[in-house]
C-alpha cells in the first residue's frame, strides 16, 4: 500500500510541473487567449467579487489569510469577531466527505467481492458505479453554478450519501443486487459534495493570493481523511465493515453540522455589511482599502 502512494504522489509532482509551464497565466497578461475572450473573462471575475481584490502579498494580506474563518471554520467565530480564536480547521469540512470518497475508492473492489463476485469481477464492476457517478457529478455542478448555491446540493448529498451507508449497514436483509444498487448511490452524493465544497470556499474568498493559498490548505489539510479511510475497514469484518460505514457515517453527520455552521456564519457577515457595521473599513489607506479582498464591505458572500 505506502509503494501505491509514493507512485501516485510521484506522478502528482511530475505532473505539477508540466502544468507549471503549460497553465495558462491571468487572463489581463496571457497570450493565448483573444481580447474578446479576455474581457469575457474579467467580466466574469468581476461578478464572482474578484472586484474585492488582494494582489499584493505583504504583511496585512499575510495576517488577514492566516486569520479567515472561512478557512478556518470554529464555532467561536461564529459566535463572536475575534476571528483568532478558531477551534476547528474549515478543512475539516472536506476532511469529513474525503474519508468517505476515499474509502470507496479504496475499498469497492473489497465490497462487491463480498457479494460472490471474483476479484477480476469485482474490478470490472466498479466501472459502472465510476461511469454514473462522472455524470452525475458534472450535471450537479453545472447546476450548482448555474443556480449560485452550494450549501443545498452538499446537504441533498449529505442525504444520498447516508442513504447509501444506511443499505450497506442493512446488508444482510438485502439481494446483492439492491447492494450493488446502494454503491451508485453512495458514489453519487459523495462525489458530488467534494468538489462542490472546495469550490464553496473558493468562491468565498477574493484575491488570488487568497484563493491559492485557501485551496492549498483545504485540500492538503483535508486529504487526512485519506489516511482515516485506509484503517477503518477491518478485514475481519467483512461484509459488513461495520467499523468502516460507522466512522464514515459519523462523518458524514459533522459534514451537515459544519455546512450549517458556515451558512449561517456566511448570512450573518453578509447582514453585518448590508447594516453598514464593515464601512469603517472604507476609511482605511487606499492601497490597504484596495488589497482587503473579501474583507471589503461591497463584497458579498454565497451559500
Amino acid at each position: 500500500m505506502p509503494r501505491i502512494f509514493i507512485i501516485e504522489g510521484l506522478l502528482t509532482v511530475i505532473v505539477g510541473g508540466f502544468v507549471y509551464f503549460t497553465l495558462l497565466d491571468w487572463p489581463a497578461t496571457t497570450k493565448q487567449l483573444t481580447s474578446s475572450e479576455k474581457e469575457m473573462l474579467r467580466r466574469k471575475m468581476r461578478d464572482d467579487g474578484e472586484s474585492a481584490r488582494l494582489d499584493t502579498l505583504n504583511e496585512l494580506a499575510v495576517c488577514r489569510i492566516a486569520r479567515d474563518w472561512k478557512i478556518y471554520l470554529g464555532s467561536e467565530n461564529f459566535l463572536t469577531d475575534n476571528i483568532a480564536t478558531n477551534i476547528y480547521s474549515r478543512s475539516l469540512q472536506y476532511c469529513s466527505i474525503s474519508i468517505s470518497s476515499a474509502a470507496l475508492s479504496f475499498f469497492m473492489p473489497t465490497i462487491i467481492k463480498e457479494l460472490g463476485y471474483s476479484a477480476s469481477i469485482a474490478q470490472v464492476y466498479t466501472i459502472p458505479v465510476w461511469a454514473v457517478s462522472a455524470i452525475i457529478t458534472v450535471g450537479v455542478g453545472w447546476l450548482s453554478d448555474h443556480l449560485r448555491r452550494r450549501a443545498l446540493f452538499i446537504y441533498i448529498g449529505c442525504i444520498v450519501t447516508m442513504i447509501g451507508y444506511i443499505l450497506l449497514l442493512c446488508q444482510q436483509h438485502l439481494s446483492p443486487g439492491l447492494k450493488y444498487l446502494s454503491l451508485f448511490i453512495l458514489a453519487a452524493g459523495i462525489f458530488t459534495m467534494q468538489p462542490i465544497s472546495v469550490i464553496w470556499v473558493l468562491t468565498n474568498l477574493s484575491g488570488n493570493y487568497k484563493r491559492s493559498v485557501g485551496s492549498a490548505l483545504v485540500l492538503g489539510l483535508g486529504s487526512v481523511g485519506s489516511i482515516i479511510a485506509s484503517n477503518i475497514f477491518v478485514n475481519r469484518e467483512a461484509p459488513t465493515f461495520q467499523t468502516g460505514y460507522g466512522v464514515s457515517v459519523s462523518f458524514i453527520g459533522l459534514e451537515v453540522l459544519l455546512c450549517t455552521v458556515f451558512t449561517l456564519g456566511l448570512k450573518r457577515e453578509n447582514k453585518k455589511r448590508d447594516r453598514g457595521e464593515r464601512n469603517t473599513r472604507l476609511n482605511l489607506p487606499p492601497d490597504e482599502l484596495n488589497n482587503l479582498g473579501d474583507d471589503h464591505p461591497d463584497f458579498r458572500f454565497n451559500y
